[in-house]
């Protein structure tokens, strides 16, 4: 199951990309993360992880998967024992920004639960994609 967002930013590729890797601020303007520690201290890279704390889920380890500056950031992680992928792209399209934001759990029991988590992790994604299009749009 996949699921996308996607929001207009009036912000450049250069700013909404600066927020989106500084994955250890993200509860500053996102309520769908409540902490993010790296496990590395270096720059983010590909194959850098992270510790996610999400209200209502445990704390889950992402792996770094594609890094391509200034346009796509995804991580990896299994989630209630479901391979999950998270894809942050922003682009331009006709003189305007846009980010999108998506989600997929994959496996046998995400074709059991992935109908009724939906519209929750809908939601989240739409909520994630506002708290960016206001933290960018004021910073």
């Amino acid at each position: 199951m996949k699921l996308e967002n996607t929001i207009e930013i009036k912000a450049s590729m250069a700013h909404i990309w600066a927020v989106t890797c500084d994955i250890e601020n993200w509860p500053q303007w996102t309520p769908t993360i409540s902490a993010v520690k790296k496990c590395e201290r270096e720059q983010t890279a590909v194959g850098s992880k992270a510790l996610v704390k999400q209200p209502g889920i445990k704390e889950t380890e992402w792996t770094i998967t594609v890094l391509n500056e200034p346009e796509c950031f995804a991580w990896t992680a299994s989630i209630l024992g479901m391979p999950s992928v998270a894809t942050h792209e922003i682009f331009e399209k006709e003189g305007k920004t846009y980010n999108r934001l998506s989600f997929e759990i994959t496996g046998r029991l995400a074709r059991l639960i992935g109908p009724i988590l939906r519209p929750q992790l809908q939601k989240a994604l739409a909520t994630e994609n506002k708290g960016l299009k206001a933290f960018c749009e004021t910073q």
